[in-house]
């Protein structure tokens, strides 16, 4: 009995290693309805799987998304805007090639639960098969999605594709405070890099452009809207100079002021009544006064 005992656990020694490894992870249910988490009713699902399984979810995030997207190669125009991905396909730089864009969260919760990344993919697309053409990893990312849009941002005739952002500065109380974007520019020219990041831009809060080389900040400061601040900026050799600023504080007049080289500045105009934040009115000032500012 002896013999037949040592063998029956040299046996157990030997494959038990074996048995103990886990098998392969089962791909999370990413796009299931809020019940299906046990959490606060404020917390989107995929936030919940995130803070439960954060490993887990990004695995998931992967494989799921990078799926969905060879699928769908061969469609001749697709779109899929989730919390945690974008997917797009489709003649989206031009007519004659056909690419396909994807991002997805990359890593979340390094610093806090608004601590959120995401890569950045496009691929140009013959048949079905993806060839990668561009890629940007582990950019700072929305609050909680995958913020993507495809658009002529700056007016110059080019799509720009734009990755909404809280960087660079942190969210307070689970909200928003401003918006930021990555702006990857689109390049013609075939020697060219498909896409070039405007680095500049993704220090101005809440950007819009006005003109190709002309555009503006805005920030909120309370008093329901009726306090806020804005820059205007021209774009010169891929770096921004501020031409004047502009603001509103819980009054009904907001105040313009030039700058000038020398760091001075002159009060240029005062807007009585006002309109409290919005941004075609903050654009529309902007608008009226840039030939004053600019001489053209």
């Amino acid at each position: 009995m002896k013999p037949n005992f040592t063998l029956a656990v040299l046996l157990l020694l030997l494959f038990a290693p074996l048995a103990a490894q886990p098998a392969d992870q089962p791909l999370l249910y990413l796009d299931g309805p809020q019940q299906l988490a046990c959490v606060r009713d404020d917390v989107p699902y995929i936030v919940s799987l995130l803070m439960a399984d954060k490993a887990a979810t990004l695995q998931s995030v992967k494989t799921v998304t990078l799926k969905r997207l060879q699928e769908h190669a061969a469609d001749s125009f697709y779109i899929d805007k989730q919390p945690y991905a974008h997917i797009e396909i489709g003649n989206l730089f031009g007519n004659t090639v056909k690419h396909a864009l994807v991002a997805y969260f990359s890593d979340a919760h390094l610093k806090g639960n608004s601590d959120y990344y995401l890569n950045l993919y496009v691929y140009e697309v013959k048949g079905n098969v993806l060839q990668q053409v561009f890629k940007a990893e582990n950019l700072s990312a929305y609050y909680r999605t995958v913020g993507i849009d495809i658009t002529d941002f700056n007016h110059d005739g080019s799509p720009d594709v734009l990755v909404a952002t809280n960087e660079p500065e942190w969210y307070h109380n689970n909200r928003p405070v401003r918006l930021y974007y990555h702006m990857f520019q689109y390049n013609p020219q075939p020697a060219m890099p498909l896409l070039t990041e405007y680095k500049p831009l993704l220090s101005i809060p809440n950007p819009r452009f006005i003109k190709p080389d002309i555009l503006y900040s805005k920030s909120e400061c309370g008093c329901s809207g009726y306090c806020w601040f804005s820059k205007l900026f021209l774009v010169q050799d891929k770096e921004l100079k501020q031409l004047a600023e502009a603001g509103q504080y819980c009054t009904n007049v907001a105040s313009v002021y030039q700058l000038h080289n020398n760091g001075s500045k002159t009060l240029i105009a005062e807007i009585m009544q006002a309109n409290s934040n919005d941004t075609q009115y903050i654009e529309n000032v902007w608008i009226d006064l840039l030939p004053r500012l600019t001489g053209k």
